[in-house]
């Protein structure tokens, strides 16, 4: 779409394969925004390039998903994995 559409300037995409949003990312040129909705997937996903998220559990510790999300943004990996795993990701 994004190469034969000449008015598409933006477009938004759910994935929950890490590649395919890597992928759609790299080709695209910047015209889809890759997002998840899965929150067991949420840090694996933003390290792959996942720019929004839809997420139960921003409703829930939204302070906590918002600092995921800016670590990893600003290359704080292990914080964010931190924050991940002691409260939103699934029991290990």
């Amino acid at each position: 779409m994004a190469d034969n559409i000449p008015t598409l300037h933006c477009a938004k995409l759910f994935l929950t394969y890490p590649a395919k949003i890597a992928q759609y990312g790299a080709t695209t040129d910047g015209k889809s925004m890759q997002g998840q909705t899965q929150d067991a997937m949420n840090f694996l996903m933003l390290l792959y390039g996942v720019k929004r998220m839809t997420s139960a559990a921003s409703c829930v510790l939204p302070a906590k998903q918002s600092a995921i999300f800016e670590y990893v943004r600003d290359g704080r990996i292990d914080e964010a994995r931190a924050i991940f795993h002691d409260k939103l990701g699934p029991p290990p």
